[in-house]
Order: structure tokens, then sequence, then C-alpha cells
């Protein structure tokens, strides 16, 4: 075996030398060994292959078969291919060794020397077992799957990435999904990749055709140990198989033997672990690596005119489930609720906001905080503080009518004359005018003529605002069906009763977050709540409440009693009413 391997060094190192011309740009380099079997029979024959990748010079260096007999090899093969200009090659080794002794044995790694660095290989272990073994057989498995998981601890709104992978020895006929991918306790986001390009993979010294069936980035929406299932998919392969004829020229003939598989992956268990103490108050999860900076539209307005004030958030972390606190504006300002618009790496809330009185107001320095990943630490970070100089609007219809009224009050204070045949009458006529009192009443008509415009313009306002409209009367809304409820439940409709009581549910929540109809699954109000600090016990028996409907909506012999099902929805929109 030693003469054979110092037999052939020559060649291998005459070919890597050479490199035949590939200089230019090329794909990644390896440099890895496999075998086609690691739990042999005593006596049984096996592959052992060197696989050399984009590496066009260097010296190799076999590895020690040790109790392995070589019986054939090694032979050669070769690739090359050009993709939009970047050369690929690679050469492969293959040897075909003998198990001649029982036992736990280990080829030493294979390596490459003299090139612009050194590489190795990594050892590998065959168990050699008794063929006649009660029970004896390969353990080396030719199709499964493999879910991997980037780690295996985090804090929530942390991400991971989570691979489904399809391992296999053999030619893939088809595959199919028993069940759709799924990742309960996660928000998923999907990446990228081509599900058609089978690549290869050494696992355990064995070398693996590759599918990736699923990759998504995970941030967890719960605390606590979780656990990701395994890939549930049956797999057709096919082997080829040399049958004798009777042929006079070809006695043997190539057929393919199908093997249907139903495999079901490994699951992985991921904890998610709670915040450090010491929390900042103005901490609401987010995590990552952020920036924040705050500005406004306009500097100067006049009173009653919009200006928008916007809050971004840029970085790299959980972006999608970052919400902030409202900002302290000034009270004297009308605020909307913010319109949020996000990417990848940036988020934004536009807050809409009336300044009703002239003035120069300040708008206090926003203050934001987030958990730092690398340095395991709570961050806080502060905008600018934003001043706005307000005018008096010179159209203000309130402010009009304010001077006229005065200035009628002094036209009559100046031209009245009144004659009366009574000194005292005269006398308290000209004390009453001018006093107090008649200012007061001669204004009181035109203050409230002000303030009910006022009210009408706030009110006008109020309403076209739907988002927030919506959000004012959804606990109202809420006791109305409840109260609907409450009368089923007296008269003992049961279908009636659970009817009203989900729709108070469900329209209470789409209300406080402005959720349409056909947004409303249940994984996407989890997200909701969670996203608006919504304790996790508090949406647990939200959403058990619900099932409890559901369930007993449409299996009316259920066990659900419709008096705890009646107080639980009370409690928890009252909860949920103040939390919101």
């Amino acid at each position: 075996m030693k003469s054979l391997i110092e037999h052939i060094k020559p060649a291998l190192l005459l070919f890597l030398l050479l490199g035949i011309g590939f200089s230019s740009l090329v794909w990644g380099q390896s440099f890895t060994a496999s075998v086609s079997e690691n739990n042999v029979a005593l006596g049984g024959r096996f592959q052992y292959a060197i696989e050399i990748e984009n590496i066009d010079k260097g010296n190799l260096e076999m590895p020690d078969f040790g109790t392995f007999k070589v019986v054939g090899g090694p032979s050669q093969s070769r690739q090359s291919m050009n993709i939009n200009g970047k050369q690929s090659f690679s050469m492969t080794y293959t040897y075909v060794l003998q198990a001649t002794k029982e036992g736990k044995h280990t080829i030493s790694a294979a390596r490459l020397t003299g090139g612009k660095r050194p590489y190795a290989t990594e050892n590998i272990s065959i168990n050699v077992y008794k063929e006649k073994a009660a029970g004896a057989k390969s353990s080396t498995k030719e199709v499964f799957a493999r879910l991997s998981i980037s780690k295996s601890q985090l804090y929530p709104g942390e991400e991971l990435i989570a691979t489904h992978k399809l391992y296999s020895k053999l030619e893939l006929e088809s595959i199919d999904l028993r069940e759709d991918v799924h990742y309960d306790g996660f928000m998923a986001t999907a990446l990228k990749f081509n599900p058609n390009q089978v690549s290869t993979e050494v696992l355990n010294g064995v070398r693996y055709y590759v599918l990736t069936i699923d990759k998504s980035v995970l941030t967890p929406v719960k605390r606590g140990l979780l656990t990701l299932p395994g890939l549930k998919i049956d797999v057709v392969t096919r082997q080829a198989k040399q049958v004798k004829t009777n042929h006079p020229f070809f006695p043997y003939q190539t057929r393919y033997e199908k093997t249907t598989h139903n495999i079901t992956g490994n699951s992985a268990s991921i904890q998610v672990k709670d915040f450090p103490g010491n929390k900042p108050l103005s901490f609401s999860g987010a995590v990552g690596n952020f920036t924040v900076s705050s500005s406004l539209t306009n500097t100067t307005t006049t009173a009653n005119n919009a200006v928008n004030y916007k809050i971004t958030v840029k970085g790299n972390g959980n972006i999608q489930l970052i919400d902030v606190p409202k900002p302290n504006f000034p009270k004297s300002f009308e605020v909307y609720d913010p319109e949020v618009s996000e990417s990848k790496t940036s988020k934004t809330w536009d807050f809409l906001i009336i300044p009703r009185n002239a003035g120069s107001y300040e708008i206090e320095p926003f203050e934001f905080s987030f958990f730092d990943m690398r340095s395991k630490t709570y961050k806080t970070l502060k905008t600018d503080a934003q001043i706005i100089e307000v005018l008096v609007d010179q159209n203000d219809q309130t402010t009009s009518l304010i001077g006229s009224a005065s200035n009628a009050s002094d036209q009559s204070q100046s031209g009245l004359t009144l004659q009366t045949s009574s000194s005292n009458f005269k006398q308290d006529l000209s004390v009453f005018f001018g006093s107090w009192r008649h200012l007061f009443l001669a204004f009181i008509p035109f203050i409230l003529l002000g303030l009910f415009l006022i009210f009408m313009q706030k009110n006008k306002a109020l309403k076209a605002d739907v988002v927030g409209y919506a959000k004012r009367k959804a606990h109202r809304a809420a006791q109305s069906k409840m109260k609907l409820a409450y009368k089923a439940m007296q008269e003992d409709k049961q279908a009636v009763f659970y009817e009203e009581t989900l729709q108070a549910l469900y329209g209470f929540i789409q209300d406080k977050l402005n959720i349409t109809q056909s947004d409303t699954t249940k994984e996407h109000l989890k997200v909701k709540l969670f996203k608006n600090n919504i304790s996790e016990e508090l949406i647990d028996q939200f959403m058990q409440t619900v099932e409890d409907c559901e369930m007993a909506q449409y299996a009316p012999s259920s066990s659900v009693s419709m008096q705890q099902t009646y107080q639980n929805s009370i409690d928890l929109i009252k909860a949920l009413n103040h939390k919101i």
C-alpha cells in the first residue's frame, strides 16, 4: 500500500503544480475527504474519496489507511466549468478499501501543503462489525432530513436562522411535504434560496447530496423553552440495478429500483431568555444596534395648521417588532396616531400635530432604549429637542369674532344715552355701564359662539381620524356586544351568546390595533398584542377564551360554561383596554 501511494505522488504533484492555467477568478476553495459508508461489515468494501476544489498548487499527502486494505484505486476524475467569467474546477481521487479487522478504526487526515496555505481533511471514524452479528447492519442513513439552527439561546426580539435540508446518497425521484413548515412561537421571514439547487456536504465522513427545503429568519414572540418541529416529508429515490437478461449481445440491462421513504426530521429546542433587570423606562423590546433621530417638517407655522413630527430608528435588529412610546407634546397640541413606514433597516413614526395656540413651544427630546447583543447591556439614546414657533392665525374665525365683540362693546358704551326721570336710575346706569358685569354679559354670547365653533372643528377632526375614532369607540362597542351576549345567556341561546362574544372580542382588538378583517388570524393577533407589550399570560387568556367560544359554537355539547366565558371576556376587555 505504501509503495502504491509513493508511486502516484509525482503525478499528483505535477498536476497540482501545473494548475492547468486556473489563476484567474475562481469559486470558493475546499479540500475534503469522505467515505461511502462509516459502518462496514468485516471483509466488506467501501470507497474513500478526496475532493480538491479550486486549488491549483500544492503537494498532496495521502492519509494513513491503518488496518484498511487498498484493493482499488486511486481512480481520478476531473470537472471544470466557466460561469460568467468565473472558473471552477475540481479533482477527485477515489480508493476502494476493505475492512480487515473488527472494531472502531480511524482514517487519518489527508494534507495539502506547499501552496498559498496548508489544507487538511477531517479524520474519519469507521466502525467494522461482524457480518453475522445479531441485528448488525449499516447505520449510515441513505435519506434523512435535518434541521439546523444558528443559535439555541436568545433574547426576545433576537433573530436566529433555521434551515431544513434533505440529505440523500441516492438519486431523488420526487419529494412531497406531508405538513407545511411552521414555526409556532416565532415570527418567520423567509430567506431567498434556490429550491432546485443540489449541493454536496460531508457529515460524519459521508458525502451526501443536499437539497434545501426551507430557510427562514425567526424572531421569538414568546418566552421560555420553545420547540421547532422536524420536517415531515415523503421522498421517492431510485437506484440503478444490473439485471441479467437472455440477450446474446447485452447480457445485462440497467433498471432503476424505486423506494419510498417516509421521513421525519429532527426537532430543535430553543431557550428564549428574559431580559436582564434594571430595564430603562424607555425600553420597549428593541434588540440589536440602532440610532434614533427626530425632525419637524416646519419649525414655524400658524395656529391650527398641521405639522409632521417624525421619529426614525435605523440599524440592525428586530425592526419589525419595535414600537415607540408617544412623545411628550405640549398640552395645547392636538396629536393624531402616527403613520408607520418601515424597511429592513429602518422604521419611521410620522405624527400629525396641530398647534392650537400661538407661542413658542419645545417638543422634549425623545428617549429610545435598546438591548445591545454584543455587550449584553441596555443602551439609551436621546434626540435633540425641537423648537416650533406658532404664529397667530389671522384668518382664525374665533379670533375675529372676539375682536368684533370688543368693538361693539366699546361703541355701545360711548354712544348710548338714556333719558330717565329718576336721578337714582341714571346713577345706577352710570355705575353699571363699563363695569366688569357689563363687559362679562356683553361677551357671553360671543364666548359661547367661539367655544361652539372650536367644539365643532375638533369634533370634525376627530371623526376624520378613522383609526383614532375606532380606537376610542372600541371599548364602548365591545360593551354593547357583551350586553347582547348577556341577554342571550339569560335566554339560554347558546349559539347567539358565543357569536356575540366572539364579535365583541375580535371587534375590540381590530378597533384597538387597527387590524382589518382579512388580517384577523390568531397568529397575527399574537404578534400585534406582543408588539403592544401585552403580557404572555394575558395573550394566552385571550386566545384560550376565543378557542372556547369557537369550540362551544360548533360543539353544543362542550363543557365550556357560558357564565365563565362571559366573565372571562368582560375581564379581558377591561384589562386590555387599560393596556392598549
